[in-house]
């Protein structure tokens, strides 16, 4: 297991890249991550959710695409206890994974596990978004009530997964703006405050609609990370890059910069300053 302070070096290297000064510079912000190319921008997720937790914010976790097993071992790795931060409140667990892929269509219901409440989410018959959303706002309304002076971090990982089970893009283009305005309005702003980040795969290409849905998600976003591999193929000690672009700048920002990912960590660098390279 790392080091804490190996830990704490590398969730710095990434606050970094993202000129992130303070726990509280995305309150009122969104961010999207998207990826293509062969690389996996799930790193940057995972980054998102342990530095919130680490911060001590209230993070509301919709989960399409992973098990809270797969996220609690990343997490542990970051030196974060999901269990932990469930038990004081400031983890809110949604399950969409378990009902997409079983075809259930129950709606939504909660499930006690180990004395914390977890909660599900199925799509109706019309696979309408619409549960989903009233499901995250009472969430919400929960977690203000007992905390109302934490900041909310909303995480939607992986968007794409519902495309690709058939709900239309302009459904999942819908709960995104309304949790947008949810979660970061000025009404809620005046309590805690809130942000969210919104992670799609778009590794279709060719004008997929996955691929539709990360571009115009991007494109409305305070900020958007997008990781791909590099342009000259694999490579054992470089495993991609990823570009930022900062929309609420002016001028607009655009910083860019490579990374190397190991089972426990993730390093992001300047072009040509790999080790490797140097």
């Amino acid at each position: 297991m790392l080091s804490q302070h190996k830990i704490n070096a590398m969730l710095t290297e990434i606050s970094s890249f993202l000129n992130r000064s303070s726990d509280r510079d995305l309150l009122g912000r969104s961010v999207v991550i998207t990826d293509s190319g062969g690389a996996d921008g799930g790193f940057l997720v995972h980054h998102f959710i342990a530095q919130a937790l680490r911060d001590g914010h209230i993070t509301i976790l919709v989960s399409c695409a992973q098990s809270y097993t797969h996220y609690n071992s990343v997490g542990t790795k970051l030196g974060v206890s999901f269990s932990r931060h469930e038990e004081q409140g400031h983890l809110v667990f949604i399950d969409c994974l378990t009902k997409l892929t079983t075809q259930q269509q129950n709606g939504p219901t909660d499930e006690e596990v180990k004395g914390q409440t977890r909660h599900t989410f199925s799509l109706d018959s019309a696979f309408s978004l619409r549960g989903l959303y009233k499901l995250l706002h009472q969430c919400l309304l929960d977690v203000r009530r007992v905390k109302p002076d934490k900041p909310v971090c909303l995480v939607l990982d992986d968007l794409s997964v519902l495309v690709s089970v058939g709900v239309r893009l302009v459904e999942v283009v819908g709960l995104v703006h309304y949790c947008q305005h949810m979660v970061t309005s000025t009404a809620h702003t005046a309590l805690g405050g809130g942000y969210m980040v919104t992670m799609v795969h778009c590794e279709g290409g060719g004008g997929c609609d996955e691929e539709t849905l990360g571009h115009h998600l991007a494109h409305k976003a305070h900020l958007s990370l997008h990781v791909e591999g590099l342009p000259s193929g694999y490579s054992r000690d470089v495993h991609g890059q990823v570009r930022a672009v900062w929309r609420d700048s002016l001028p607009v920002l655009r910083r860019e910069a490579q990374f190397k990912l190991t089972d426990r960590t993730a390093h992001l660098f300047a072009k040509g300053t790999s080790s490797a390279v140097l």
